[in-house]
């Protein structure tokens, strides 16, 4: 069995699907976790309940196409945990899938959450 104990992960995107699956993963392994979320309050709140009882865990609302959001979703993990061990750039988002169909707008917004958010929290997350 892995036990991150002391250690803390932070997941984009982290309330629902894989996001949700990888916060399981690290907090039933003994791992503090934070957790980003946007739109799903209620799910974010049922996994911080559910896993609060095995590991500290908390989940931030941030909009993750926004480098503001991010920063400040950085600085306030680092002040409740203290430090940020495991990065799990997982938060995305997909539109319309048929070229034809796709405006750039969204294009543009899924490649803003998609890639260039991973970037972001990397930047923050690595020093």
């Amino acid at each position: 069995m892995i036990n991150f104990k002391s250690r803390v992960a932070l997941v984009t995107g982290g309330s629902r699907g894989i996001g949700a699956s990888c916060v399981k993963y690290f907090a039933i392994n003994h791992c503090s976790v934070a957790f980003t979320y946007n739109k799903s309050y209620n799910d974010a709140q049922k996994l911080v309940k559910r896993f609060s009882k095995l590991t500290k865990c908390r989940a931030y609302k941030a909009d993750v196409s926004k480098f503001d959001e991010i920063k400040i979703c950085v600085e306030k993990v680092i002040n409740d945990f203290g430090q940020i061990d495991f990065l799990i750039n997982n938060a995305g988002i997909w539109k319309e899938g048929k070229i034809d169909k796709m405006s750039v707008e969204d294009w543009a917004e899924t490649i803003q959450v998609n890639l260039t958010s991973a970037f972001y929290f990397s930047k923050l997350v690595v020093p």
